[in-house]
């Protein structure tokens, strides 16, 4: 998480289509320790479904831009087919 760390953590607006919504909130996924544990909230909580709903979309988005950085500068040099 070199290109896109967890900390400073900021609430935004993130405009997804309802099938990339659906598929992010339907996939499992444990954040990597970087993240710390103030990314995970208390179960008991009334309104911390919200929070941890936008924590848990919010981790999948930040790590999926980091492996596409990551794995886009081995596909540079080649042909294009």
């Amino acid at each position: 998480m070199t290109h896109f760390p967890p900390s400073p953590s900021v609430l935004s607006p993130v405009l997804l289509t309802r099938v990339a919504y659906a598929q992010l909130q339907g996939q499992v996924f444990h954040p990597p320790r970087v993240f710390g544990p103030e990314w995970h909230v208390a179960e008991g909580e009334d309104n911390g479904q919200d929070e941890r709903r936008w924590r848990d979309i919010g981790v999948k988005i930040c790590t999926g831009f980091e492996i596409m950085y990551r794995e886009g500068g081995k596909r540079r040099g080649g042909t294009v087919s």
